[in-house]
C-alpha cells in the first residue's frame, strides 16, 4: 500500500514537473518570438532612419515609447492621443510635417501627416483596422465607418438621403438627432435608457488606441461585458427597427412630400426596398435589419459625444468671451426677436431661419477647429506612396496613416493666432489674413468619405446654441467636478485649457 501512495505522488510529481517544464517552453518560444520581431521592426525603422527620412530621435531598442511616455506625463492622464503630434511638433520644431513615430507594440508605427496637403494624400486609402478595434465594440462590423469599397458605396447610398440638408430642414422642429435618425425619444436624461446604459457602459470598457497599461489592454472580463452589452445594445435597436417597418406602407411612392418629417432610418428602408420590389415580406429583410443595426449604433456615437462636445466646447468658448457672446445674442434677437422665450416656436415655424445665422455658424466652425472630434486613420492600399511636399517619398506598407486634424486646426502655418478664438475667421473676405486656407479646416475629414452626418451636426449646434444662449449664464464647475470626483492630480490642464480634450467625450 506505502508503495503504491508513494508511486502516486510520484506520478503527480512529475506531472507537475512536466507541466511547469512545458509552461516555461511556450514562455520561452513566446519571448523568443517576440524578441525576434521586436529585433526586426527595429531594425526597419532605423534603415528608414539612416535613408534620412524624418522622425523624432530614434532609441534602437525602446522607438519613441520613450519620448511617448515623457509627454504622456506632462499630460492629463485622460487627455486625447491626437495632443501627442502637437506636442512632438513643438519639442521638434524643425521636424517636417509628415514624420514616423514608432510606438510599437503598444500601438501600430505611425506615419504622423500634420499637413493639408498630406492628409489630402490619405482620403481615399481604406481605414486601418486599429478603427475596428476602437468602433467595433460600438457599433459592429457593419458601420458606414469601417465598411470599404463597393458594400461602404452602396449603403452610404442608402442613407444619404435622410441627411440631405433640404430634409433636415424639415425636421427642424423639436430636432434632436437620434429620435430623427430612428423615430424614437430615449429619454435618457428623464428616466434613463437601456440602450444609452450599455453604450456608455461599452464605451468605458474600450481601452484607448495606445494603452500603456497592460492590465487595462488585456483585461479578460472585457469581451464577456463587451457581448452582455452588445446584446442589451443589439435588443433594443432591433426592436425599434421592427416597429419602423411595421409601420411602412410598402404602397407609399418616395416623393417629396411623402419624404418630408421621416427619421432617417425610414427613408433608408423606403430607398432600400424601392431598388426591390420582390422582396416584400411581413418581416424586415436580415440585410437591412444587419446593416442598419449598425448605423443605428453609429449615429448614436456621433450624437452622443461628437455634436454634444461640440455644443459644449462652443458654449465654452463664448462664456470666455462676453465680445463674442454679445455678438451672438445681438445676431439672434435680430432674426429669432428678442424674446428668447420664442425661440423655439420662431425655429418650429420658420426653420429657414436657422440660415441666416452667420455669426452662429462660424461660433459653432471656430469651435470645431479648436476642438475637432476626431483624427483620420488610414491604411496604404496596394502601391500607395506618400509624399510630403518637399518630394520626400514614405514607406507606408504595415504603418498606420495618422492624419491628425488638432495638429493641423492649431498650426499657425495655416492659422493666424492659432489658439485664439476668433469667429470672425469664417466671416472675413478671401484676401483678409485671417481667411481660412483652402482644406485647412477638417473637423469631418474631406472627400467622399466625409462625415455622413456633418449638415445634422451643425444643424443641431445652431439650434441649441439658439435656444439656451440668450436664456442662460454658463460657468465651468472644475472645482466641484474635482471635489466630488477626488480628483487631487497636479496635471488637470492642457496648456493652461481646462477643457481640453478626451478621447471618450470627443
Amino acid at each position: 500500500m506505502d508503495i503504491f501512495v508513494h508511486s502516486n505522488v510520484l506520478d503527480v510529481v512529475l506531472h507537475g514537473v512536466t507541466l511547469v517544464r512545458a509552461i516555461l517552453v511556450i514562455i520561452a518560444l513566446v519571448f523568443l518570438s517576440f524578441t525576434y520581431k521586436l529585433i526586426r521592426h527595429r531594425l526597419r525603422i532605423i534603415v528608414l532612419q539612416r535613408r534620412g527620412l524624418p522622425m523624432p530621435p530614434y532609441h534602437p531598442l525602446f522607438g519613441h515609447l520613450g519620448l511617448a511616455a515623457k509627454i504622456v506625463k506632462t499630460l492629463p492622464s485622460d487627455a486625447h492621443g491626437h495632443y501627442l503630434a502637437t506636442e512632438i511638433k513643438k519639442l521638434y520644431p524643425d521636424l517636417p510635417a509628415i514624420f514616423y513615430l514608432d510606438v510599437w507594440p503598444t500601438g501600430p508605427p505611425l506615419i504622423v501627416i500634420t499637413s493639408t496637403e498630406g492628409a489630402a494624400q490619405i482620403i481615399q486609402e481604406p481605414k486601418h483596422e486599429d478603427i475596428l478595434g476602437f468602433l467595433g465594440p460600438l457599433i459592429g462590423k457593419h458601420g458606414l465607418v469601417t465598411m470599404e469599397g463597393q458594400e461602404w458605396k452602396y449603403w452610404r447610398n442608402i442613407f444619404n438621403p435622410g441627411f440631405n440638408p433640404s430634409h433636415l430642414s424639415t425636421l427642424v422642429p423639436g430636432i434632436d438627432a437620434w429620435p430623427h435618425c430612428r423615430g424614437t425619444q430615449l429619454n435618457a436624461q428623464r428616466s434613463g435608457s437601456e440602450l444609452v446604459s450599455a453604450f456608455r457602459s461599452q464605451a468605458s470598457w474600450i481601452p484607448k488606441p495606445n494603452e500603456m497599461n497592460p492590465l487595462k489592454r488585456f483585461n479578460p472580463l472585457r469581451h464577456v461585458i463587451y457581448r452582455y452589452n452588445r446584446w442589451r445594445m443589439d435588443r433594443f435597436v432591433s426592436q425599434e427597427l421592427d416597429k419602423r417597418f411595421a409601420e411602412h406602407d410598402k404602397s407609399n411612392s418616395l416623393t417629396e412630400e411623402s419624404k418630408k418629417d421621416k427619421p432617417v432610418v425610414n427613408l433608408a428602408l423606403e430607398t432600400y426596398l424601392s431598388e426591390r420590389p420582390s422582396t416584400a415580406s411581413p418581416r424586415m429583410d436580415a440585410t437591412f435589419h444587419k446593416f442598419a443595426l449598425s448605423q443605428m449604433k453609429l449615429f448614436l456615437f456621433a450624437g452622443y459625444d461628437t455634436t454634444a462636445s461640440t455644443i459644449v466646447y462652443a458654449i465654452h468658448l463664448l462664456s470666455n468671451d462676453t465680445t463674442a457672446l454679445q455678438k451672438l445674442c445681438d445676431e439672434l434677437d435680430a432674426v429669432l426677436g428678442p424674446d428668447g422665450n420664442q425661440t423655439t416656436v420662431r425655429i418650429s415655424e420658420q426653420p429657414q431661419l436657422l440660415s441666416r445665422l452667420p455669426y452662429t455658424s462660424a461660433v459653432i466652425k471656430e469651435a470645431l477647429r479648436l476642438y475637432p472630434p476626431v483624427s483620420n486613420t488610414r491604411k496604404a492600399g496596394p502601391g500607395f506612396r506618400l509624399h510630403s511636399e518637399d518630394g520626400t517619398a514614405f514607406e507606408t506598407e504595415g504603418f498606420m496613416l495618422w492624419g491628425v486634424h488638432q495638429a493641423i486646426h492649431r498650426s499657425d502655418e495655416y492659422w493666424p493666432d492659432p489658439n485664439s478664438f476668433k469667429p470672425e475667421r469664417w466671416l472675413v473676405a478671401p484676401e483678409h489674413p485671417l481667411y481660412p486656407v483652402k482644406g485647412a479646416w477638417r473637423p469631418f475629414e474631406k472627400g467622399p468619405r466625409n462625415c455622413i452626418g456633418q449638415e445634422l451636426a451643425l444643424l443641431e449646434a445652431k439650434v441649441v446654441l439658439a435656444m439656451v444662449m440668450r436664456s442662460f449664464d454658463f460657468r465651468d464647475a472644475y472645482a466641484e467636478y474635482d471635489r466630488i470626483n477626488g480628483r487631487t492630480g497636479s496635471i488637470v490642464d492642457v496648456h493652461g485649457d481646462r477643457a481640453y480634450q478626451v478621447l471618450l467625450g470627443s
